[in-house]
């Protein structure tokens, strides 16, 4: 039996940006809609045996979800765990996210997406180096979009 190699979840309507390559930079609103714990719980069992991953993306941003641990409590606890952000509030985050998720182990993984330049990249990797399980991105937002040619050349 095939079975899918992730669940993806979009754990909140929040976002503290308005990146030019996202619906938000247009009209789509910056809603207070948070997934509850008790949903997170159920969606937790009815995986168990249908994948070993879920991902918190989407296009909120994880962090601002006003429970984000609990939520990352509840999925660590049973499959790896990628969070992907733009790493505004991860510092807030940073060492209870190491306790739980162990950023070293290679299980789970943290996707920060650097929007800015090279400066936040530098201290991104200051910050954040000595985990090998957080992966600096950079996905730096021109104001035009994600097929421009200098973009495209830059992040790779």
């Amino acid at each position: 039996m095939l079975t899918p190699l992730l669940v993806e979840l979009n754990i909140t309507e929040l976002c503290n940006r308005t990146c030019s390559f996202c619906p938000r930079s247009l009209d789509y609103p910056n809603l207070n809609l948070n997934m509850d714990i008790e949903l997170a719980q159920e969606i937790a069992n009815q995986c168990i045996g249908f994948t070993e991953n879920i991902h918190l993306v989407g296009r909120g941003e994880p962090l601002l979800h006003p429970n984000f641990i609990d939520i990352v409590k509840v999925f660590a606890k049973d499959f790896s765990v990628k969070i992907v952000t733009n790493g505004d509030h991860l510092y807030k985050y940073i060492d209870q996210l190491h306790a739980i998720l162990n950023l070293n182990s290679g299980k789970h993984k943290i996707t920060y997406c650097l929007y800015d330049n090279d400066e936040q990249y530098n201290d991104a990797n200051k910050l954040y180096g000595e985990y090998k399980d957080i992966f600096l991105y950079k996905t730096y937002d021109t104001g035009e979009n994600l097929y421009n040619d200098t973009l495209s050349k830059k992040q790779w």
